[in-house]
């Protein structure tokens, strides 16, 4: 039922209509019924409207939340795939970093190894030198003493050893260095200097 603003308030259109219907009402209701009619219709419209932007408003908030769970599933999917890739790239370096580490330790041990085979060898070698120095000392003293005991018959012209021989029988007989006993000269004379 409508409501009709009158001089006496409001009150329902029937009333209105029943009032009006004594004194020429038919064509005074089809005029209030239209006038209403225009209100109706374009109530209608706006509650249409107002459904279809309700509507319109949902559909776009279903379409954007969805967007949005899309959105951040592509994000955490991204994360996840970043932190593999950063995982396994990291994994990859320490492995790489380990074989480097160990190549270098490696090279460094056969280096020491060689060094000491190098060093051993070196060592050898003037232990070797020292050993033939030592004897060289010990032949040049032997031989400086022998020298000093020849120039020393060699300089006395009186000189004969135990069996009679003269220094340079002396020495033609090849006696040892450390003063050994000569053997006997086997020449028939003997001459002196």
């Amino acid at each position: 039922q409508a409501v009709v603003l009158s001089s006496r308030g409001p009150f329902l259109m029937s009333q209105a209509l029943a009032s009006n219907a004594s004194v020429g009402g038919a064509a005074l209701a089809a005029r209030n019924l239209s006038l209403f009619e225009d209100v109706h219709v374009t109530l209608n419209r706006l509650v249409g409207e107002t459904e279809l932007i309700r509507k319109t408003i949902i559909h776009n908030d279903e379409g954007l939340r969805t967007e949005i769970e899309q959105m951040e599933q592509d994000i955490s999917d991204e994360m996840h795939e970043r932190k593999d890739t950063f995982n396994k790239l990291n994994s990859e370096f320490e492995v790489f970093t380990h074989r480097k580490v160990e190549k270098v330790l490696q090279e460094l041990e056969e280096f020491t190894k060689e060094q000491e085979v190098r060093d051993g060898s070196r060592m050898r070698q003037l232990l070797e030198a020292m050993q033939d120095m030592d004897s060289l000392k010990l032949s040049l003293a032997n031989i400086s003493s022998c020298w000093g005991q020849l120039s020393k018959i060699a300089a006395d012209p009186t000189f004969r050893n135990r069996n009679g021989a003269t220094w340079r029988e002396f020495a033609a007989e090849g006696l040892s260095l450390k003063g050994s006993s000569p053997s006997p000269p086997q020449s028939a004379g003997r001459r002196e200097p």
